[in-house]
């Protein structure tokens, strides 16, 4: 089956993502996409939801969807302020740049910088 991916934001027309991990996959051989989709602040929480009632493996996140998803939809989806500085998510940028999920959960994020 198709692995799913997805970069997030607005604007991202101009997002050179896809593009590049789609060289990625390739390279290594990895039955996968990464789309980009056209995502605000207020329909972040929604959009996290259906990638992952799709099954999508994970979300890399633009500014300002980095400070929203830590702001909004992970602490909002019961993680707790232990879980977030447990999983790796910046606390002193309070951004998260990346998410991996694991069915309908929110599983992992990789820090980001300050930028």
């Amino acid at each position: 089956m198709t692995e799913l991916y997805a970069v997030l934001g607005r604007p991202i027309a101009h997002s050179l993502s896809p593009r590049l991990h789609a060289a990625a996959f390739r390279a290594l051989g990895r039955d996968a996409v990464y789309v980009a989709c056209d995502v605000g602040e207020a329909e972040l929480g929604a959009a996290l939801a259906g990638l992952a009632a799709l099954g999508a493996k994970g979300a890399s996140l633009t500014a300002p969807l980095k400070t929203a998803a830590l702001a909004n939809v992970l602490l909002d989806a019961g993680i707790t302020p232990h879980d977030v500085e447990r999983q790796g998510i910046s606390p002193e940028t309070g951004r998260a740049a990346t998410l991996a999920t694991a069915g309908r959960r929110h599983q992992r994020s990789c820090p980001t910088s300050k930028e």
